[in-house]
């Protein structure tokens, strides 16, 4: 599922619509929300495809924020604060193989998971010759489901480019 975000009265190919999946347009908004709420803090309607989205003064408004926080190093500095506390959550227990490494349930079996032969490397890492889950790696743990959700800089990057051409927006 993504996010479609089209212009309004777009000047380009580039302001016409602008497209993220949902693991990456949550954190590219929430970006927007906590580093230019003046403009846009209040939305959380454009989490959702219900057409909310910014008119051509606000887009610009947001483009012109954003620029200067790319340029003085907010938005980087943003970004890897983020990304530092998402690898600070604690792992969670993987569902697919009930914490075991190895995954038997009808997909593991019909991929034959439950009887992969690991590599020597993953042998000694996990401590067995067989068995794996391709959720966890064969761990029994996995990264917080937070961590599924990212933004970097080249997303920012596009958005800036979309915002300069789009003639405001809305999200649908």
């Amino acid at each position: 599922m993504g996010m479609d975000v089209m212009g309004l009265d777009p000047t380009s190919k580039t302001g016409e619509y602008f497209r993220r999946n949902m693991w990456r347009w949550h954190p590219l908004w929430e970006l927007c929300q906590n580093l230019v709420p003046d403009v846009c803090g209040d939305m959380d309607d454009c989490h959702y495809n219900v057409g909310e989205g910014l008119d051509e003064i606000s887009a610009i408004d947001l483009r012109d924020a954003l620029v200067r926080l790319v340029e003085d190093g907010t938005v980087k500095a943003y970004i890897n604060e983020r990304n530092e506390h998402l690898a600070s959550l604690p792992l969670e227990d993987c569902e697919f193989c009930q914490t075991t490494g190895i995954r038997n349930d009808e997909v593991g079996k019909q991929f034959r998971m439950d009887t992969f032969e690991l590599s020597e490397e993953q042998a000694i890492l996990l401590g067995r010759t067989h068995g794996f889950c391709n959720a966890c790696y064969g761990e029994g743990k996995k990264a917080s489901f937070a961590a599924n959700y990212g933004v970097d800089e080249q997303d920012v990057a596009d958005w800036i480019a979309f915002l300069s051409d789009c003639g405001g927006f809305a999200v649908h």
